[in-house]
């Protein structure tokens, strides 16, 4: 995939509001802040017009998995 400048800023400033960087949000570590991370910059994405197969791309995970992270926040957003 050629880089795409909009989504590395995108997942730069996610990963620093999160105290966290863009290696460990695409690598394969499972603790609940880098989780969050990973949700609001899958969610960031979305909102600018990227599809799940290009989210999973940038991120380095499968649409499958967007899917479902993006799911978490549809849920959580409808409870509040």
């Amino acid at each position: 995939m050629t880089p795409d400048p909009q989504a590395d800023a995108t997942m730069l400033r996610i990963a620093q509001r999160h105290y966290v960087t863009v290696e460990r949000m695409r690598g394969p570590e499972r603790n609940k802040y880098i989780q969050a991370a990973r949700r609001a910059a899958a969610d960031a994405l979305q909102k600018q017009g990227y599809n799940t197969t290009q989210i999973g791309r940038i991120m380095e995970r499968d649409p499958t998995t967007v899917l479902a992270m993006l799911g978490r926040i549809g849920i959580r957003n409808q409870a509040t």
